[in-house]
């Protein structure tokens, strides 16, 4: 009988220990992020969101939810008429001072590079209230992917070289850059070989005497390469290994988040319809 009593408040106390913590986990979620948002809804706390920033879109459900700004430009009253227990947010020492001002709690997710993201499945885990291993899991199955994606690419590309261009004001993903990496990962070689900053400013002189093999284009601002001075010398534009996207793509390509093997995807399949340099 008293055997049968002890366990009786065992099964009792677990039972409040984990509505505690229900309850202490973050149940009003503001993303500032897009790469953040769709973290959070891949590890199936969606409906914790209550608000999110102008380019969050993914996945549909989140497109209804309130915006509070983006890129520096943010309601900080829209966010708190939220009235968020957690705010997770990209690298804005501003934005964080008075978030702190307010008593809000928020955690900075900003990831530049592969590591970053990997690291940041785990960080929003945990800020979810979640354990680390969801968070891990969630990375290592994505990494899964991204090797199949690998495994697309033939060999022989390995040894081609492929430039990205970020803003068609010159600026491209350097080796260590997010994207940069992402090219790594795929066993392809970066045309760009400076490392800081992540993304350095090239001339197009510096371009046509780099001679890649693929040109990647990702704005949706960028005119056509084969309409660009001088870049008709460039042997890859002149035998069509450019590519470029729709916005819904590019939303893939450049987020370091979970959809980072369709990102790898797109590119592989836009190098394939291209044909081999």
């Amino acid at each position: 009988m008293m055997v049968q009593c002890c366990r009786g408040m065992l099964t009792a106390l677990l039972g409040c220990l984990i509505a505690f913590q229900a309850m202490a986990a973050p149940q009003r979620v503001v993303s500032l992020l897009p790469s953040s948002t769709e973290v959070v809804c891949r590890l199936q706390a969606c409906d914790r969101l209550v608000g999110v920033d102008r380019h969050s879109n993914f996945p549909a459900s989140v497109q209804a939810l309130p915006r509070v700004g983006g890129l520096g430009a943010w309601s900080l009253e829209a966010l708190v008429r939220l009235k968020p227990d957690l705010v997770l947010m990209p690298h804005d020492p501003m934005l964080a001072q008075r978030l702190q001002r307010l008593g809000l709690n928020h955690r900075v997710v900003d990831p530049k590079t592969l590591d970053q993201t990997a690291e940041s499945f785990v960080q929003i885990a945990l800020a979810l209230g979640l354990p680390a291993q969801q968070g891990q899991a969630l990375w290592d199955a994505v990494s899964h992917d991204l090797q199949q994606a690998r495994r697309a690419v033939p060999q022989p590309w390995q040894q081609a070289t492929i430039y990205l261009e970020a803003d068609p004001s010159g600026y491209v993903a350097g080796p260590g850059s997010y994207l940069g990496q992402l090219v790594q990962a795929l066993g392809l070689r970066n045309v760009v070989h400076v490392r800081e900053p992540a993304y350095p400013q090239m001339s197009p002189e510096w371009v046509l005497q780099a001679q890649p093999d693929w040109v990647v284009l990702l704005s949706t601002l960028s005119r056509p390469a084969d309409q660009r001075p001088g870049w008709q010398q460039l042997a890859a534009v002149r035998a069509g290994r450019v590519c470029q996207f729709t916005p819904e793509a590019l939303d893939v390509i450049v987020r370091p988040g979970p959809r980072l093997a369709q990102a790898a995807q797109l590119l592989v399949g836009c190098m394939h319809s291209k044909g081999r340099p």
